[in-house]
C-alpha cells in the first residue's frame, strides 16, 4: 500500500505538466519549422535548358527563275539557274557559296542578234538568320562578293569583280527537304580581272558599272 501511494506521488506531476498547453515561443518556433518542412517536401524544379539551334548546319538549294539587268532597252527579261551551298557557322551566322548563270535575249534594234547575253557569278559571303533557328519558316540577309563573267556577241568574255545581297525565304517541309525563293541584287564590272573592258555591242564604247536582279525559286536539301 506504502508503494502504490509513493508511485501515485510520483507519477501524478508529470501527467499534470504533460496535459498543459505548450509555451508561445515553442508554438511560434513549431510553426515556422512547418513551411520549412513543406517546402522540403514538394519536388524540385529545376530551370529549363538555354534553347540551341536543331536546324541542320548544311544546305544545298537548286534554284531556277527570273533574272534580268535592271535597267537595259535592248534586253528582255531572262531566266536563270543556279546553285547555293549554305553552312551555318554559329547560332544564326552562316556562310554561302553562290554560282548563277542568267540568260537574256536581246530586243530592239538587236533582236535579230541569235546569241544572247549570258552573265554568271560565283560569290561567297556571309548569311545571318532573322528568324528563330530550327524553326519551319527560315528568313535570311545574304551578302556576297566575287568573280563575275559576261559573255555577249562581237566580244570575248569579260571578267569582272561585283558583289550582292538580298534575302532568302525558305520553309523546311521534313527534316531533309524544304522549298524557298530568293531575291538577289547584283552590282558588277566594277573592276576587270586580268580580261579586256567591257564594252557597248551598239557603240563599243566601255560600259561602266551593271546591276542585275534575280528572283529565283529553289528546293533546299538538308543535311
Amino acid at each position: 500500500m506504502t508503494r502504490t501511494i509513493a508511485l501515485l506521488c510520483l507519477v501524478w506531476p508529470l501527467a499534470a505538466r504533460a496535459s498543459e498547453p505548450d509555451e508561445p515561443g515553442a508554438a511560434a518556433a513549431a510553426r515556422r519549422d512547418e513551411p520549412a518542412e513543406a517546402a522540403s517536401a514538394l519536388p524540385r524544379v529545376t530551370a529549363p535548358p538555354a534553347l540551341r539551334p536543331t536546324g541542320p548546319r548544311f544546305r544545298l538549294e537548286l534554284a531556277f527563275g527570273y533574272a534580268s539587268l535592271v535597267v537595259d532597252p535592248n534586253l528582255k527579261q531572262g531566266i536563270g539557274a543556279g546553285m547555293y551551298v549554305a553552312y551555318g557557322l554559329r547560332h544564326r551566322v552562316g556562310v554561302e557559296l553562290t554560282v548563277f548563270l542568267s540568260s537574256n535575249a536581246y530586243t530592239g534594234e538587236l533582236g535579230l542578234l541569235s546569241s544572247p547575253l549570258l552573265v554568271g557569278n560565283v560569290t561567297l559571303g556571309p548569311i545571318v538568320q532573322l528568324t528563330r533557328p530550327g524553326g519551319r519558316v527560315m528568313l535570311t540577309a545574304d551578302l556576297g562578293l566575287g568573280t563575275y563573267v559576261v559573255a555577249q556577241t562581237l566580244q570575248p568574255m569579260v571578267w569582272s569583280l561585283g558583289l550582292s545581297a538580298g534575302l532568302t525565304f525558305g520553309y523546311r517541309i521534313s527534316s531533309w527537304f524544304g522549298v524557298g525563293v530568293k531575291w538577289r541584287y547584283h552590282l558588277y564590272n566594277l573592276a576587270t580581272l586580268g580580261s579586256p573592258d567591257l564594252l557597248d555591242i551598239k557603240s563599243f564604247t566601255k560600259v561602266g558599272v551593271l546591276d542585275r536582279m534575280e528572283i529565283p525559286a529553289y528546293l533546299a536539301f538538308y543535311f
